[in-house]
Parts: C-alpha cells; structure tokens; sequence
C-alpha cells in the first residue's frame, strides 16, 4: 500500500451514546491486517486514528473493536465508541501497573495476572489525568507517546495472529484500572456492544 495513502474514518451514530466507525485507505475499507501492519510503519493511519478519538463528543468512552482472528483479518476495520459518563469522572491511578512502567520506555506491552490478556499501557509523561482514559489520552499526550501506543497496538495485533487461531477482542474499558490501557483478550469480557460479542466464523 502507498505510503501517502490517505486514511479516514467514518462516523455513524448508533442511539445517543454509541458511534459506529469504519477505517478506510483511500476511500475503501482497510482490512484488518493491512490496519495492524500500518499501524506499526506508517505514523499517519495512528493520526487517523488518534484525530477520530480525540474529536468523539464524549467526555470519555469505551473503545471496542469487532472480534478478528488470523483466519478473518480480510475483514473491514470497525470499532464503536461507547460513552462512559462513570470513566470521565475517574482519577488516574498507575500503581497497579507501576512495576510494568518503571522502565525507559513510553509505551509498554505485558500480560495480565493471569497470563491471558495482552495488556498496552503507557507511562506518566505528562500530567497524571492524561492517562486515566483513553479519550483524555488522545486528546492530551505527548504527540510521540500516542504514536507509540498505536505502533504497540499493532505489533500486538500481529503478533495474536501469528501465535493463536482464536479470535481478539481489542478494547479499553478502565473501569477497574483507572490507569489507560488497551487489552487483547481472547472473549469480550468488558464489551458492552452487544453485537461485537459474538464473534462470526463465516
């Protein structure tokens, strides 16, 4: 694909808190392992991404993708926004993950407790609320930090794909670490988008 390749991405309302979105790369809708490969090599597909986000009318959301697996990642990229009145109202807290974001780096990658959910988070570079959510995130981060995150967001992607057949529900919820983070989980466990909880094998 064309490095100059021009993204955008489309807005639809589903009821008074929830918008449906689709990515699309000039003008046609961008598959899910194109989206992955991208996100990691070319910086504009993540300002697509962060400008829709950053523009949502929703103090805070929830941010879900529909299920893919390496079996199904010819499929169009859609996600909703689901708005969090609760989530706008948390104060960041990153103990939890201190130990994960000790380190150098602005944006890490690690499993959960249990071993089976990938986890993407990043470190404190600017003022602690920043990073309570991922509306606040896109809105207020370091302009490096953000790309990180979704170059993180991608390899993860691929790396899902390379490893497991089944199906990855990406998201941010935050309800439970008030501290931003994306998950890779193999079943919707936090989703509140009805139909992205059923994962379609045909």
């Amino acid at each position: 694909m064309p490095a100059a390749m021009r993204y955008t991405i489309s807005a639809e309302p589903l009821g008074p808190r929830t918008t449906a979105h689709q990515v699309l790369a000039g003008g046609a809708p961008l598959d899910w392992g194109s989206f992955a490969i991208l996100l990691q090599r070319d910086p504009s597909l993540g300002q697509a991404m962060t400008r829709c986000l950053a523009e949502s009318t929703f103090a805070a959301f929830f941010w879900e993708c529909a299920p893919v697996s390496e079996a199904t990642v010819d499929r169009a990229v859609t996600f909703v926004l689901v708005d969090s009145p609760d989530l706008a109202q948390v104060r960041a807290n990153p103990r939890p993950f201190a130990a994960k974001l000790a380190g150098p780096l602005p944006v890490v990658t690690f499993p959960n407790l249990s071993g089976d959910t990938v986890l993407i988070a990043p470190k404190a570079q600017a003022d602690l609320q920043v990073y309570a959510h991922l509306a606040a995130f896109v809105r207020g981060a370091p302009a490096a930090q953000v790309r990180a995150f979704w170059q993180l967001v991608g390899a993860a992607l691929s790396q899902w794909w390379a490893t497991q057949s089944r199906p990855v529900w990406l998201s941010t919820s935050g309800l439970g670490v008030y501290w931003l983070h994306a998950r890779l989980d193999g079943r919707p466990k936090y989703y509140t988008h009805e139909p992205y909880r059923r994962f379609e094998r045909g």
